[in-house]
């Protein structure tokens, strides 16, 4: 039993440590293919393409107002799917609890309620998009603990709902194609989970930008944007992409010459980091004289705006260098425990074993039971004692005296 219990242990300890890598691998993976559940929407033109109504049979009638609205149910890599798309629907209708991504885009909502996901605290995958919302009210987001992807794009909404950036598991917020305008001075874009942000077509004079360590995609094209939050961006280690496509030739041209230097200091920034800028994107910076296209200006300090943008770049190697560390640090400490669990539980099951081969082994040794003459209960010729025959006199008779008598 010891053994078994040992070897089992081991076994669990294996195990712990293959789901150890599997995480450090996809977490190394960074801009690994995204999921496949996360595949609607892939670019900003699928999410509005309509879609046809469910086939009758394969739907479920809901019992909604005018005769009833079909929602259709499926498993959806893994997840109880509802979709409930271009149905004409002014609101969520009832659906089953067990419901982790659901459909509501081209309908009829104009507002997000505090109860209107009270019975779907399940979801990881809702799609809100190219309705007509345009209030989302405080809670009505905050129970959606699960949540992962939201795609509030194409509706009227002029603010970032409250909370939506502090869910602790979301990792896409599609917002493209919505009336943000001038935020409120206090909002900043933050989120510690967040890998996407989609901002196009928002009308953004500016952009806020917070910590997000995790982002690797953020789309901001055909905005208003005059200059980017360089710093802001710089720290965003993880960051590949970068949509600037139609706006940047707007990027940078109202800036003094002090602030200007910020142009090539983020074009520098941005080759370093092997940033994708959108689809043909180029960035001329008013003060380049390396560049035909750029007005006239006293160039900046080369040098300096080098200087710059390697310590910014050199702030992120430093970052990742670090994080690998201590993944390998990780690493090798699971490994000593492996092999150190492994060599124990060896030489406890040698010991357990060697210790039973080593046990004397108990034999049954025969008792004599001699008795002396003139004993009180005598000796009985030819009784056995002690499981041995005693031996006998000469002619039968009892047991012979030592004189011969």
């Amino acid at each position: 039993m010891a053994a078994s219990s040992l070897l089992a242990c081991l076994s669990c300890l294996v195990l712990v440590a293959s789901v150890a890598l599997a995480d450090a691998r996809a977490g190394s993976a960074g801009t690994s293919a995204p999921a496949a559940a996360d595949a609607l929407p892939p670019t900003e033109d699928a999410s509005r393409v309509r879609r046809a109504p469910a086939p009758e049979s394969e739907s479920l009638v809901l019992g909604m107002p005018r005769g009833g609205i079909n929602c259709k149910y499926a498993p959806v890599y893994g997840y109880l799917s509802a979709d409930c798309s271009d149905r004409g629907l002014e609101g969520i209708p009832p659906l089953r609890t067990g419901v982790e991504a659901l459909d509501m885009s081209e309908n009829k909502m104009k507002a997000v309620l505090n109860n209107t996901f009270a019975h779907l605290a399940n979801l990881r995958y809702l799609y809100l998009n190219e309705n007509r919302i345009k209030a989302v009210e405080a809670g009505a987001l905050v129970m959606l603990r699960y949540l992962e992807v939201i795609d509030l794009s194409g509706n009227r909404l002029q603010a970032i709902p409250t909370g939506l950036l502090d869910l602790p598991r979301l990792r896409k917020l599609y917002f493209a194609d919505n009336l943000l305008g001038r935020l409120d001075p206090s909002f900043v874009f933050a989120s510690p989970t967040l890998q996407l942000l989609q901002l196009a077509e928002c009308s953004l004079p500016e952009l806020p930008l917070g910590a997000m360590p995790e982002l690797l995609h953020l789309n901001v094209s055909r905005n208003a944007l005059s200059t980017l939050p360089l710093h802001d961006l710089s720290a965003m280690c993880r960051l590949q992409i970068l949509d600037l496509s139609h706006m940047a030739e707007t990027l940078f041209e109202e800036l003094d010459m002090e602030e200007a230097c910020q142009c090539q200091t983020f074009v520098r920034w941005a080759k370093l980091r092997e940033l994708d800028l959108g689809r043909s994107t180029r960035i001329v910076c008013k003060n380049d004289t390396n560049s035909a296209d750029a007005p006239y200006m006293p160039t900046c300090n080369a040098t300096q705006v080098q200087k710059v943008a390697l310590e910014m770049h050199g702030r992120c190697v430093q970052a990742e260098q670090l994080e690998m560390r201590a993944q390998m640090q990780s690493w090798w400490v699971i490994a000593f425990c492996v092999v150190l669990s492994t060599v124990l539980a060896v030489a406890i099951v040698l010991c357990y074993f060697g210790r039973r081969n080593g046990e004397p082994r108990h034999h049954k040794v025969p008792v004599v039971v001699v008795t002396e003459p003139g004993h009180a209960n005598g000796g009985v010729p030819g009784r056995q004692q002690g499981g041995r025959q005693q031996p006998q006199g000469r002619g039968g008779g009892g047991t012979s005296s030592p004189d011969g008598k």
